[in-house]
């Protein structure tokens, strides 16, 4: 393997190459080609500024006006045609209906079959592993939401876990009335 200075500049060569090519964001806003999107052109500015000793904004929102101790970190409200970061308040106000709306939790103590869904009925059932899992998502969440904290940026690591979480487990805890 080459020395680690020569494939760091080698490296460098080839980022310069590739930002040399992309218009800046005054450039593409000027012309009609709308192949390549305005998040390109800055980054790619970045690079070029990086790439000449200088430095730059290393994290940019995709919204204008976020506040981490005040708004969630995704979701947006487009009232007015313009993007807007969701308050804490927003989201607890929803949540909010959405457990009053659904059934309060039950534990049977006689056998009870299961909901048949096709009839309409909408029983979500956990079991005790699944309620203590999604327990301690809750307090995960609770705590990150906390005024005041700083979470950092995620790592992609977690995308698997994320996209179960979304994808799975959500399905399953929303496919009653109350979500």
């Amino acid at each position: 393997m080459p020395d680690l200075r020569v494939r760091l500049e080698q490296l460098r060569g080839a980022a310069w190459r590739a930002a040399e090519v992309i218009p800046s964001l005054e450039e593409l806003k000027a012309s009609p080609d709308f192949s390549l999107r305005a998040g390109t052109a800055v980054a790619a500015s970045d690079v070029r500024a990086l790439l000449g000793g200088h430095s730059v904004q290393v994290w940019r929102e995709y919204l204008g006006g976020v506040d981490p101790s005040r708004h969630l970190l995704w979701g947006s409200s487009a009232a007015g045609g313009k993007g807007d970061p969701e308050p804490f308040s927003k989201e607890a106000d929803d949540w909010t209906h959405a457990f009053a709306d659904g059934p309060e939790p039950w534990t049977p103590t006689d056998y009870q079959r299961p909901p048949e869904r096709d009839r309409g009925e909408t029983e979500v059932v956990l079991s005790a592993t699944r309620a203590a899992v999604l327990a301690e998502l809750l307090d995960e969440l609770a705590v990150r939401l906390s005024p005041g904290l700083r979470s950092g940026m995620i790592h992609y690591s977690s995308y698997d876990l994320a996209h179960f979480i979304g994808e799975r487990f959500w399905r399953e805890l929303t496919s009653h009335g109350g979500f």
